[in-house]
C-alpha cells in the first residue's frame, strides 16, 4: 500500500493493486479513530475532477456520518 496524498488531521489517499482507499480521521467525543473505504468509480471521477478539495469533503461526510455507531446510517457504514 502506498500513500498517495494527505492532508493533516483529516485523510489519507493510499494506493493498493490499481485501487484507491481513503482513510479519514474521525471522533465522537474524545474518540479518535480512523475509517477507510475503498473509492467507488463515481468516487474516482470526482477525485480526478477535483482532487484534494473533493477528498476534504468526502472525509468531512464520513466523519459526519459516524460509521461506527451502531445503528449508524451511515452510507460509508460496512462499505
Amino acid at each position: 500500500m502506498k500513500v498517495i496524498d494527505t492532508e493533516s488531521w483529516a485523510w489519507f489517499l493510499f494506493e493498493h493493486a490499481g485501487n484507491l482507499y481513503l482513510d479519514a480521521y474521525c471522533n465522537i467525543s474524545a474518540f479518535g479513530y480512523t475509517y477507510m473505504i475503498q473509492l467507488n468509480d463515481d468516487e474516482i471521477e470526482k477525485y480526478n475532477t477535483r482532487g484534494r478539495d473533493y477528498l476534504g469533503e468526502l472525509a468531512h461526510d464520513i466523519h459526519y456520518s459516524v460509521p461506527i455507531k451502531e445503528g449508524s446510517a451511515s452510507a460509508y457504514r460496512g462499505a
